[in-house]
């Protein structure tokens, strides 16, 4: 045999390996290039769904929030309606003198001298013994009492607010 053949032979045969390897580190590498691959996406797939329930149940509890926020404002408006119906009727009242507040002990006139007249009682619960305020004072309270009832009915709505964001 010739000497150049078998040196050709032995070289292809080198080059054959160096190729077969040169393709199986390819394919090798792209293997694990496809293993990884999947394994993110679906470490991605994972996430996003989870993101996407933990963004509806979010939703969900913004929409409580917001439809419990709206029964206490409208709660709030319908107590501030009823309560300004009752302060007119109370303070016209109050004017007219159909409601009056009295002092339990008799107190010194405007003047200053002697106790102001008083009510003869009537033995009865209706006609309290003392002093009847002037309609202007029984008012002026009346619309005193009414604002603070009002902040109370603020306070009340405040608190509603806050225990409803804390659940």
């Amino acid at each position: 045999m010739n000497p150049y053949l078998i040196a050709g032979l032995l070289a292809a045969w080198i080059a054959s390996l160096g190729a077969v390897g040169w393709w199986q580190n390819s394919a090798g590498r792209t293997a694990e290039k496809v293993s990884w691959q999947q394994r993110d996406n679906d470490e991605l797939r994972a996430a996003n769904a989870r993101i996407h329930d933990l963004e509806e149940e979010a939703r969900s509890e913004e929409q409580r929030h917001a439809i419990s926020l709206a029964n206490i404002s409208s709660e709030f408006q319908k107590d501030l309606a009823d309560a300004k119906v009752t302060k007119e009727r109370d303070l016209a009242a109050a004017r007219a003198g159909a409601l009056s507040l009295r002092i339990p002990s008799p107190c010194k006139g405007p003047s200053g001298g002697e106790p102001a007249e008083t009510a003869a009682g009537t033995g009865g619960r209706n006609a309290a013994e003392g002093t009847e305020l002037p309609r202007e004072i029984t008012a002026g309270l009346f619309e005193l009492a009414d604002d603070a009832d009002e902040v109370v009915r603020q306070l009340t709505a405040c608190q509603k607010v806050v225990a409803d964001d804390r659940k």
